[in-house]
């Protein structure tokens, strides 16, 4: 068995968006080395500082260096029919495949990580980077944080680890996914093969052409997979996998774009394997509905009986009411007008003092409202107004945005990535594909920036 060992040096830790400057690979047989390539990489881009003093890489010492698409046959060539070994192997393996990705083709080989086999193979140690293994072990690297230096010990490691143990170092190899699924009986191996490792959504069709279930995924190739490992015991999985004629998808870029796409897909085509799984997300909502006498009113319904102004979404009736009383109580609103507390008359809030009297007209809906819209302003959060948020394209040419005008959801579009934000901005309705604004999108966007909360947002 040939091992391809290889150590890249980068502009930073992002694969999407990060290049390589530095490679290096030594192709050895678990007992020498075979053959050996090295190179540094023009990313025609700046170097950042930091990355300049941990490498000792210039701008100027890649002027006249190879760009990627250069040496990528090399690279193709030579690691062909190999195991792909690094230290921490998901980072070099990820930037390899993303700068192969760029030029339009996928690259994929079984790999084997160095430091999880270490860690298996040699658990006594306190860490197991590789300064301190090479240390341990009494490797020298003669070029620390340099391509080569570092392959250079990976793959004396590499060589000692599998002295330790062969049979465990080839069982710590991680082949190719799908040969360890079971395909539906009707779709071939290369369909599946075929599918990309990018963020989109993805459909399974029947005979007729019709979508079972469709689904959103950072990979789509391996997110197919996962559904088809399935067991006996999984009786609605399998009756999917067991109905699937053909696997389709469509790339996003961005996961945001692919979660609102979703979501509109699910409501129109009505997927038979998908309406069960959405019930049970969304089954209560708050809504705002104003009264005869003028006062809003918060309440929480069931969401297929909703009735008044969506602005929030909830699992259940019980986490909604929650909620709400928290609500209430931060923003010193009626219970009764809340819906949280049935009475012909005021509500107890009212009798301790908790309540200003809206329940019986004592405070005037005017500065009642107010309140409710502070409420409301603070649900609403990052989903409201006029806004653009950015996100990363479908590839490295463009980039995706999502528009929120006049509190209405309008859709998402994809621009060119050189045009500036306020280019964009007037332009914006050019680019745009129209959707529905639905109860639930400001839901999803707002559960979404508040996990991103770094995410490209301008507000006009």
């Amino acid at each position: 068995m040939l091992y391809a060992v290889v150590d890249l040096e980068t502009t930073g830790s992002r694969p999407l968006l990060d290049k390589i400057i530095d490679i290096a690979i030594i192709i050895h047989d678990g007992k020498r080395e075979i053959k050996r390539f090295s190179s540094l990489v023009n990313p025609e881009s700046k170097i950042p500082p930091a990355i300049s003093r941990l490498t000792g890489i210039s701008d100027d010492m890649v002027k006249e260096a190879p760009r990627f698409f250069e040496i990528a046959k090399e690279i193709v060539e030579l690691t062909e029919g190999c195991v792909f070994v690094a230290h921490n192997v998901q980072f070099d393996y990820s930037f390899l495949k993303a700068a192969f990705h760029e030029l339009g083709y996928r690259y994929r080989r079984p790999t084997l990580c160095t430091l999880r086999l270490s860690r298996l193979l040699m658990p006594y140690l306190p860490k197991h980077g590789l300064n301190t293994i090479s240390e341990a072990l009494d490797i020298p690297n003669r070029a620390r944080h340099r391509a080569l230096g570092d392959a250079e010990v990976t793959a004396t490691l590499l060589q000692k680890l599998i002295q330790i143990s062969e049979t465990q170092a080839q069982q710590a190899i991680v082949q190719e996914e799908i040969q360890a699924v079971s395909l539906p009986p009707y779709i071939e191996r290369c369909e599946i093969e075929n599918l990309p490792e990018d963020t989109g959504v993805y459909f399974f069709k029947d005979e007729n052409g019709e979508t079972l279930y469709l689904g959103k995924s950072r990979n789509i190739y391996r997110r197919v997979l996962q559904h088809f490992q399935v067991s006996e015991k999984q009786g609605r999985r399998l009756r999917l996998k067991e109905r699937v004629r053909a696997v389709d998808y469509r790339l996003t870029g961005s996961e945001l774009v692919a979660l609102l796409l979703e979501n509109h897909l699910i409501k129109q085509l009505k997927p038979p394997f998908n309406r069960a799984q959405r019930r049970k997300h969304f089954q209560a909502v708050l809504a705002m509905t104003p009264d005869e006498a003028g006062y809003l009113r918060l309440s929480i319904q069931k969401t297929e009986k909703l009735r008044g102004t969506a602005l929030q979404f909830f699992p259940d009736i019980a986490k909604g009411r929650e909620y709400l009383y928290h609500l209430v109580k931060k923003h010193e609103l009626c219970m009764k007008l809340s819906h949280l507390y049935d009475s012909r008359h005021a509500c107890f809030d009212y009798h301790v003092g908790l309540c200003r009297g809206a329940c019986i007209g004592a405070e005037p809906p005017e500065s009642y409202n107010q309140r409710v819209q502070q409420a409301f302003s603070h649900l609403a959060g990052a989903a409201s107004g006029n806004m653009l948020i950015f996100e990363r394209g479908r590839h490295s040419h463009e980039k995706a945005f999502v528009l929120i005008e006049n509190n209405q959801y309008l859709g998402f579009g994809y621009v060119p990535a050189q045009l500036s934000e306020e280019e964009i901005l007037a332009q914006r309705h050019d680019f745009l594909q129209a959707y529905p604004d639905y109860k639930d999108q400001h839901h999803i966007i707002r559960s979404y920036l508040k996990k991103h909360p770094h995410t490209r947002i301008l507000y006009f």
